[in-house]
């Protein structure tokens, strides 16, 4: 799939296992080929939602379908005939019908991002919108800000903590998840001093890695501000400032980006 979404795999890999053995079944050798290459593409892309739990007692459809929920699935693309259960959050379609159904259409209509106007959301629900599913099995999660280390102060302070917690209380497995907070600054500046001050001090209230990054300039940082969850991105103009004191949002916009080098 295209950026905008995750895969999903078990922890036994099986997916894949069943994908390759199908693509062998292909009876024309270059459609064998074409196949295998697209599957490789999609392993590139990540990140994934590995699904925990397979025994290989029961389908791959079946453990899907009994851990959809569990795990946040939005939409099985299968040809088999499910009926998802009434209120179900997730829906299943095949290929040929993947274009009517509300996964395609809710993913064109965030596809150019997201903008909220001032005071339109609270922060929690600007979090649970737009980042809740891409960090939710992330292993790897990073800040870029820029002007985080220079300019540290204001509203910083209470928002660096609520996106700590945040993103540390809605992780699937916040003892393996690294959370960075890349920016540049100088011991000799205040601001700074009183950043890492605060990063060593929201250690301690969450299990997830807390680290802060200072290992680049200001001019070789990119100057946009990003979150970044294994490999997917997102470009946020106001960086980590985008509540005001009250928990309210400021005006804020967020779209998909490449991953900065």
């Amino acid at each position: 799939m295209d950026r905008g979404c995750l895969m999903a795999e078990t922890d036994l890999w099986r997916l894949g296992r069943e994908l390759k053995a199908k693509v062998k079944t292909i009876p024309i050798e270059n459609g064998r080929s074409v196949v295998s290459e697209l599957i490789i593409q999609l392993g590139k892309k990540g990140p994934r939602v590995v699904m925990d739990g397979d025994d290989e007692e029961i389908s791959l459809i079946d453990f899907g379908v009994a851990n959809a929920e569990r795990d946040s699935i939005d939409l099985f693309l299968t040809p088999s005939e499910i009926n998802p259960p009434k209120n179900a959050s997730w829906e299943v379609c095949s290929l040929i019908s993947l274009h009517a159904s509300s996964f395609s259409s809710d993913r064109h209509n965030v596809g150019h991002g997201r903008a909220f106007k001032k005071g339109a959301a609270t922060g929690d629900a600007i979090f649970c919108q737009c980042f809740e599913k891409l960090i939710k099995h992330a292993c790897e999660i990073v800040i870029v800000d820029y002007a985080l280390g220079e300019y540290y102060g204001n509203d910083h302070p209470i928002n660096l903590r609520r996106w700590v917690l945040w993103i540390d209380s809605h992780l699937k497995n916040p003892s393996e998840t690294t959370l960075t907070i890349r920016t540049c600054g100088d011991f000799s500046n205040p601001a700074f001093r009183s950043l890492q001050r605060d990063v060593s001090s929201l250690q301690q209230e969450v299990d997830l890695t807390l680290r802060l990054d200072t290992g680049l300039s200001k001019e070789q940082l990119p100057h946009r501000r990003f979150l970044i969850a294994d490999g997917s991105c997102l470009d946020i103009d106001r960086g980590i400032d985008i509540c005001d004191s009250g928990g309210n949002c400021r005006e804020v916009s967020i779209t998909y980006a490449n991953k900065p080098r």
